[in-house]
């Protein structure tokens, strides 16, 4: 069997959580691979100047709630919009795509997989969970960007399955950033999306993060190294197995070249 897609609206105190963690001071002084914050205020711009250092995560989130509940009142047409034109696309490519996914990793779907939930909100990044095989997208998004960013995050629910095969469960800190493991799930993307299975169903090309193909290791973009252990691979597992050993022995200059 194959999992199949789902779309429905983003529960309300879930983008509130989103919104209130990507605004936060601390949230984005930590993590800095992409631009989290200001993101966050071209969709909220309320929000602008009210978010102070210091400030407790139970007073962002009095601050974001409000906005959050008037914006998506706003837009509940687009979003009701978005849902239905998802919902219709992936139907008619259910199973050629989680089968292709599946494919290109060179592994199946978990027996006990048999959904894969897609949320509509009104969010400027799309979050993840590839232990529930959930993915939240934005409404303010156009159609094939929404496409190619909801591909994205099934591809990294495959490629977490795979490396569970190749190392064992993974533990909760290894699950996002600044794990190595995580780096090389994000990096991962563009090669494996781009392979001709992916393309045959949805030709859409795939990118990683901007920072992979603008900063250098070793004289070579990030992105080249990684794409070159794709190029020359005897398999998926020699693929991940020698970009892994790539990322563990540069995870230092990575993370403070890309954030």
């Amino acid at each position: 069997m194959t999992p199949k897609i789902t779309v429905s609206k983003i529960d309300l105190e879930k983008n509130i959580d989103l919104i209130t963690r990507w605004i936060s001071p601390g949230f984005n002084r930590a993590n800095k691979t992409l631009p989290f914050a200001e993101s966050t205020y071209a969709l909220f711009p309320d929000l602008r100047g009210k978010i102070a250092e210091g400030m407790s995560g139970a007073k962002i989130r009095k601050l974001v709630a409000p906005c959050v509940k008037r914006k998506l009142k706003e837009n509940r047409g687009l979003i009701r919009e978005k849902t239905d034109y998802l919902q219709a696309y992936f139907q008619n490519i259910n199973d050629d795509l989680v089968t292709a996914l599946a494919d290109a990793h060179e592994t199946q779907w978990p027996a006990g997989c048999k959904q894969i939930a897609c949320y509509v909100g009104y969010i400027p990044r799309c979050p993840r969970n590839v232990v529930t095989k959930k993915f939240w997208v934005s409404c303010s998004m156009e159609d094939t960007k929404i496409i190619r960013a909801s591909i994205h995050e099934m591809a990294h629910f495959m490629f977490y399955e795979k490396w569970k095969e190749l190392y064992g469960e993974v533990h909760p800190k290894d699950l996002g950033r600044p794990s190595p493991r995580w780096y090389l799930e994000e990096m991962a993307v563009d090669p494996l999306l781009n392979d001709a299975r992916i393309q045959k169903i949805v030709p859409l090309e795939h990118k990683a993060y901007p920072q992979f193909y603008t900063q250098s290791i070793n004289g070579a973009a990030i992105m080249d190294h990684i794409k070159g252990f794709y190029a020359n691979r005897a398999s998926v597992e020699d693929f991940i197995q020698n970009a892994f050993r790539f990322v563990e022995d540069n995870i230092a200059e990575i993370i403070r070249k890309c954030g």
